[in-house]
C-alpha cells in the first residue's frame, strides 16, 4: 500500500481491513463493482471518505432478463444484456447503446454526496451562523452513524429509507448557512 497514492476496492467484508488501513494511512479510497443504487453512489461513499467510484462494465449477458424475457434485442430495456447499457448493432448504430435507468439512479447518488460535502463545507465556513453550522454538524454525524462500514445488511437497508429526509434537510441547512 506505501507504494499506492489510490487503493480501489469492493465494499464487501472481504475489504473492510483494507478500506480502514487505507484511511489510516491518508490514502486515497475509491470503490468500484459495489452497485448502481443512489445510496452506494452517495451517502455509502461519503461515510466512508470515498473519493472516487466506477464500475467496470457496460454491459455482459447475465441469461436472466426482466420476467424472464427470452430476448437479446439491443433496443429492449428488459433483454438479458445487464449492466448499464446495451450495445445497439453496430453495423446500424455505431456506438449506439440503451441507456438503463441504474445510470439516473447513480446520478440522483452522485447529488446525494454533493449535497453532504456542501453541507460540510458550508458548516466550516459558517462564520457567525454557529446556531445553523451545529444543526449541520448534527445533521452529518447522524448519517455518519447511520451509515455502516459496509453496505450489505440491515442498517444499510434503513439508511437507505433516510436519503429524501436527509438531502431535504441538508438543502434547508445550506440555504440557511447560505444566507
Amino acid at each position: 500500500m506505501k507504494h499506492a497514492d489510490i487503493v480501489s476496492i469492493h465494499a464487501g467484508p472481504g475489504s473492510a481491513g483494507l478500506m480502514r488501513k487505507t484511511l489510516a494511512a491518508g490514502k486515497t479510497l475509491w470503490f468500484y463493482n459495489t452497485g448502481m443504487s443512489r445510496y452506494l453512489w452517495g451517502a455509502y461513499p461519503w461515510r466512508c471518505g470515498a473519493k472516487g467510484r466506477w464500475e467496470w462494465h457496460w454491459c455482459a449477458p447475465d441469461g436472466e432478463a426482466a420476467g424472464g424475457y427470452p430476448g437479446g434485442e439491443w433496443y429492449n430495456p428488459f433483454t438479458p444484456m445487464d449492466g448499464y447499457t446495451c450495445a445497439a448493432p453496430w453495423a446500424a448504430h455505431p456506438g449506439g447503446f440503451l441507456y438503463k435507468t441504474d445510470l439516473l439512479t447513480a446520478a440522483d447518488g452522485i447529488t446525494d454526496f454533493a449535497y453532504l460535502h456542501m453541507l460540510e463545507k458550508s458548516a466550516r465556513a459558517s462564520g457567525a451562523k454557529a446556531d445553523a453550522a451545529a444543526r449541520a454538524e448534527t445533521l452529518l454525524a447522524e448519517i455518519r452513524r447511520a451509515v455502516p462500514e459496509l453496505p450489505q445488511d440491515e442498517a444499510a437497508r434503513a439508511a437507505e429509507r433516510q436519503l429524501d429526509a436527509w438531502r431535504a434537510r441538508a438543502g434547508a441547512l445550506i440555504a440557511e448557512l447560505s444566507r
